[in-house]
């Protein structure tokens, strides 16, 4: 399934991305990335980071993402499935 395609990201998964990103140079993140933005790549591993962190913290193994703001993304289709907007 293409990422496109799915909402849910788990731990291990989003883990080993950011072990392999921190490990390379911003050269290295944007040729083994083509589709990240080139002005987020420098930034992308310290964003998975946090997101790693707050997973422990919160002891969660599975977050949901979306390519919408909260106000027309992911917020909005929850809020319509429990009957809220």
């Amino acid at each position: 399934m293409a990422f496109e395609d799915t909402q849910i990201m788990n731990f291990a998964d989003i883990q080993k991305v950011n072990d392999k990103l921190v490990s390379m140079n911003l050269k290295e993140r944007k040729s083994s990335y083509p589709d990240l933005p080139s002005d987020r790549a420098d930034i992308f591993p310290a964003a998975l980071t946090v997101i790693v962190e707050f997973m422990k913290i919160f002891g969660k193994q599975i977050i949901l993402h979306s390519f919408h703001n909260l106000r027309y993304g992911i917020a909005s289709e929850l809020l319509e499935s429990h009957g809220e907007l």
